[in-house]
């Protein structure tokens, strides 16, 4: 997949605010299409979902791409090279949606997913080279 644009989603709830100052329509070129089309089939399947935004009161700008010189996360996380994101949704809870992922790992909603952060109240899903098959369930 060479190109995706999501349905559910603005480039600015995927994007760290700065970095859509400075660079504006082409933080597209940043963002990894098959994350994109993945975030649209979990919103699909699970409903409503916060990246970027305000969520039980608290506003996040660093759920989806991140400034290389952010003091957060790992200095090469998949965030930083629009390979990953946090989803917090309103309806389902990341541990459900994580069960169901195990339960269900031949979805197609999750096939391009590699890795998944267990032990958070959101879901942090990316697609880095995990060097297995099927989603590994990491710590954070």
């Amino acid at each position: 997949m060479n190109y995706y644009r999501p349905r559910f989603f603005q480039l600015s709830e995927l994007v760290d605010p700065i970095l859509l100052t400075q660079y504006g329509d082409k933080c597209w070129n940043f963002l990894d299409a098959r994350m994109l089309w993945t975030i649209d089939q979990l919103r699909l399947k699970f409903g409503m979902c916060i990246i970027n935004g305000v969520y039980q009161g608290r506003r996040y700008t660093e759920s989806g791409l991140r400034r290389f010189d952010t003091p957060t996360g790992a200095k090469m996380s998949a965030h930083k090279l629009g390979k990953g994101f946090d989803l917090k949704f309103t309806g389902s809870t990341a541990e459900g949606i994580r069960l169901d992922m195990q339960a269900n790992p031949k979805l197609d909603a999750y096939k391009f997913i590699t890795r998944c952060e267990r032990d958070t109240s959101w879901l942090h899903i990316d697609n880095f080279n995990a060097f297995s098959t099927g989603i590994m369930f990491i710590r954070p």
